[in-house]
């Protein structure tokens, strides 16, 4: 058996949808959440917040869900391209994946890129 999630439309009120119907999207990385749906009554896209409470209930209701990757926030500059005035998390693994990947330090350090 299916479950029914009731949740509201601004316009239209109550509205019972199934799990298909929604989509849940977790963003740990601004610890906020949401979900949205089509509304069934006014065919509106509707969003609204999902604070832990929801988020659980909707996981356990096996809604779709969908998890913001961290690359997301990456700092960009007015041409798009990466900020890089300080080493971050992907820079540290990027070293660690290039360390890994020889036993000749000394050449890795003095290649040019």
């Amino acid at each position: 058996m299916a479950a029914s999630i009731t949740t509201t439309c601004p316009r239209c009120g109550t509205v019972v949808l199934e799990r298909e119907d929604l989509l849940l999207v977790v963003d740990r990385w601004a610890d906020v959440s949401w979900y949205q749906f089509d509304c069934v009554g006014c065919a509106r896209r509707i969003v609204k917040e999902a604070p832990e409470p929801v988020v659980s209930a909707l996981s356990f209701a096996d809604v779709p869900s969908f998890s913001v990757p961290a690359e997301v926030y990456e700092r960009r500059d007015g041409a798009g391209r990466p900020v890089t005035d300080r080493l971050g998390a992907d820079d540290l693994l990027d070293a660690v994946l290039l360390l890994a990947g020889t036993d000749d330090v000394v050449a890795l350090a003095t290649a040019s890129s």
